[in-house]
């Protein structure tokens, strides 16, 4: 490797952990002060990740309980909720719950919500919620979903971690950044990324409900073949601007990130990195470089029941309850095996059974007949275009996902 490549993965290394490190300052600049530009956390202090917050420590199995020890704070922060403009289901206790698990003052929590529901309505957050809670597949719950699935070698939802948090598995090995910039737009990228999460968060709320504890969402990122040709400006000042700091209008939401199959260059750019998280963060991310070392990590978040065979799991094919949750199997046999072909995914989502009854679910109320339609938004200035971008081709139309065929 040259000393020009090792450079250029180091740099991939530090943009790749940049969204935490700018995260993290935007909360320590946010403290104490609420603000609705989308550059800054409406959360208004640091929120604990960790699964060994004090809240959840007092959980255990008892959220009703805490439910119940919160219903005041819970009250002030459920009037905020409703008169910004949200939505409220069956879940709704157990995601305001989340607002208060750095200890937060419910007022200042109450504030922070407010901003973070009007931006939620804004993105159409709550036509998704309705749908994913209404059992609609993560691929129909919104345009420009099955698209970026076709366009980035993701398994979402993939079954759960030992601890019932649902598992998300992201590789890297073909990772090209042109294909996201021809299949979505920065503004389809930024609303495809809230559905993925609002679409987590309604599983987390529905199983911290059947399970009697808060349940968050886990990683696992995959960063075996990490290469410097994976980077691409147009990518991070187009589409990965518009999704930093997302994290910070979901507290409580975020569990375990564990990266797996790091290379050295990864290694070392977390390590610079590193001294700026907040000790919280710090501890959900586990960064695994060597094969034992990455066995390890994965068998202690995931059972082999919920793990691909490419990640030590007894998964040979996708399960077909994998399969009908994504939409998987709602697509043909011959468009799923276009997907991954250059991954140690390849041909792990065209093994997925067909679905055999093909009907949608309905959601029961009249609104969500209006999901699919993309709200109109305002993302932030784009950053001003560099001297060489100029040798870069824009993008042309985006072409129809292989998943719609």
């Amino acid at each position: 490797m040259t000393a020009d490549n090792a450079l250029a993965l180091l740099q991939l290394a530090v943009l790749l952990l940049l969204p935490i490190v700018l995260r993290r300052k935007w909360l320590k600049c946010a403290a104490g002060r609420v603000s609705e530009d989308l550059s800054r956390t409406p959360t208004g202090g640091r929120q604990s990740s960790r699964a060994g917050s004090t809240l959840e420590q007092e959980l255990g199995s008892t959220l009703k309980q805490e439910l119940l020890a919160n219903k005041a704070a819970l009250a002030t922060l459920r009037a905020a909720f409703l008169e910004a403009g949200g939505v409220e289901d069956a879940h709704t206790d157990i995601y305001l719950l989340r607002w208060l698990t750095d200890g937060a003052n419910p007022a200042a929590a109450a504030e922070s919500l407010a901003v973070a529901t009007r931006w939620r309505a804004k993105m159409g957050a709550f036509e998704v919620r309705s749908r994913a809670l209404a059992g609609v597949p993560l691929m129909n719950v919104r345009n420009g979903v099955d698209r970026l699935l076709g366009a980035m070698s993701i398994l979402p939802a993939h079954r759960s971690t030992r601890d019932g948090a649902p598992l998300n598995i992201v590789v890297h090995d073909d990772f090209d950044p042109s294909r996201v910039t021809a299949a979505l737009t920065p503004e389809e990228f930024l609303l495809t990324m809230v559905a993925m999460l609002e679409y987590n968060l309604a599983i987390v709320d529905a199983r911290s409900a059947a399970t009697g504890r808060l349940i968050r969402m886990s990683f696992v990122m995959d960063f075996e073949g990490l290469s410097y040709r994976m980077i691409s400006m147009r990518f991070l000042t187009g589409h990965v601007k518009q999704t930093l700091g997302l994290d910070s209008y979901y507290p409580g939401l975020f569990g375990a990130i564990v990266c797996v199959n790091a290379p050295g260059i990864f290694s070392m750019g977390y390590k610079i990195v590193k001294p700026w998280l907040s000790e919280d963060i710090r501890d959900r991310i586990c960064v695994n470089a060597s094969g034992a070392s990455t066995a390890a990590a994965l068998d202690k978040l995931a059972s082999p029941e919920s793990l691909p065979a490419a990640f030590g799991g007894s998964c040979v094919k996708c399960p077909q309850d994998v399969g009908d949750a994504v939409g998987w199997s709602l697509t043909s046999q011959q468009s799923r095996e276009m997907l991954h072909a250059r991954s140690k995914l390849r041909g792990y989502v065209a093994s997925c059974p067909q679905q055999r009854v093909s009907a949608v679910a309905e959601v029961p109320t009249p609104t969500e007949s209006k999901v699919v339609e993309q709200p109109a938004i305002s993302l932030l200035a784009p950053l001003k275009r560099p001297w060489w971008a100029a040798c870069l081709a824009r993008p042309a139309s985006p072409p129809p996902s292989p998943l719609s065929a």
